[in-house]
């Protein structure tokens, strides 16, 4: 069933579509844009098929096929899981795809076809908790990991040469108002890291293999619910869901503890109330140089710089081209961010300006009942 819908009509009722509010980076930003996409051959040749998956409200993980010229999205295939797939994740290697379903409490796990990127299903494990929000991998992609808001746990599960899952190694409860949001292992992937919305804080762990070892609770904001890492992984930047802040932090690679050295509005210049909007997600560039955030209720993808000392500069207000950026993804290539628009069910592609990071959009929104996850990966040449 064809689901690339046209949705121009949202980018033409938002008065702030693509619009930068920063003056001095609009000019750049649209001038810039070229460049952002322009790739050398080979590194082209090395990279296969673009494919966009999207989990979704509506039961399905979405395939689409992916035109870098034209930024065409084409409905390749859907799968339907039974229940409701709102984060996805992948294997280093793009040949398997993981998903937690919020409804059933499971971890699904499916092999990527390398030629057309459609999805076989290889099972599901219990996520060990209630109302999973997340799913991850560790850096060696030895491990599937997923965060449990419902009651507050974790869950750590090995993968099998053939991508399947094996049962839990290592589990940790926070109390059932922890509303644990996300797990994420650090660049060195000798730590793992756990936003905890209820607790107001990041909790961490330090990794042996599928054992994990806990250290202690590190207060971040209002609301911790995701979390990223600079390249070096020297740094971590937290997004606060209640409080609309972002909060920077130094980060000892070797001990894993995090200390705080700024904390900023994730809105651009206060643009809403702080009570009517909603801190959602957070990457950090390739190139280490912005971060970007998210933000529902003003719809919003909100650019820094990343200055002296890893603190933070407002740059850029970008609309998320819809209503309820639950989520967003800088493409490994740093070309192309993708974001979901819950609400208003629109998936929007814009290309990322390679100097000042602000993303600008392009193409034709595709029409997805309650996008929550969205991501491209590369097949195999």
């Amino acid at each position: 069933m064809k689901r690339a819908l046209a949705l121009a009509f949202l980018l033409a009722c938002d008065a702030g579509a693509g619009a930068v509010v920063d003056a001095s980076t609009e000019a750049s930003a649209s001038d810039a844009a070229p460049d952002a996409i322009a790739t050398d051959a080979s590194d082209a040749a090395a990279r296969g098929p673009a494919r966009v998956y999207v989990g979704a409200s509506d039961g399905m993980i979405h395939v689409f096929a992916f035109d870098e010229t034209s930024y065409a999205l084409t409905p390749v295939d859907a799968t339907p899981t039974g229940g409701n797939p709102s984060f996805l994740a992948f294997d280093a290697a793009r040949a398997h795809l993981y998903a937690v379903d919020e409804v059933n409490s499971l971890v699904l796990a499916f092999a990527i076809d390398p030629k057309t990127g459609k999805l076989t299903s290889q099972g599901s494990v219990g996520s060990r908790g209630q109302g999973p929000a997340h799913v991850g991998l560790d850096r060696a992609s030895e491990l599937v990991m997923t965060a449990n808001y419902g009651n507050g746990t974790i869950a750590v599960f090995p993968r099998a040469q053939d991508g399947t899952l094996g049962d839990a190694s290592a589990t940790h409860s926070f109390g059932a108002t922890a509303e644990t949001h996300e797990i994420v292992a650090d660049p060195s992937n000798a730590f793992v890291l756990v936003p905890n919305k209820g607790l107001d804080g990041v909790a961490v762990f330090r990794r042996d293999g599928g054992a994990l070892s806990y250290l202690g609770l590190t207060p971040a904001g209002g609301g911790a619910r995701h979390i990223a890492f600079d390249p070096p992984g020297t740094h971590a930047y937290v997004v606060d869901e209640n409080a609309s802040m972002i909060v920077a932090f130094d980060f000892d690679p070797g001990s894993g503890a995090l200390s705080q050295i700024q904390s900023l509005s994730s809105l651009y210049g206060g643009t809403v109330d702080g009570a009517a909007n909603t801190g959602a997600e957070i990457q950090v560039t390739s190139d280490g140089k912005h971060v970007l955030a998210s933000n529902r209720g003003d719809d919003s993808i909100v650019v820094f710089d990343i200055g002296p000392g890893a603190k933070l500069t407002p740059k850029a207000r970008v609309s998320s081209g819809g209503q309820t950026p639950r989520q967003f993804q800088i493409e490994e290539t740093g070309r192309f961010l993708f974001v979901g628009n819950q609400t208003s069910g629109a998936v929007v592609t814009m290309t990322m300006d390679a100097q000042s990071g602000v993303p600008s959009p392009v193409g034709t929104p595709v029409a997805i009942t309650g996008p929550e996850f969205v991501g491209l990966v590369y097949l195999p040449p």
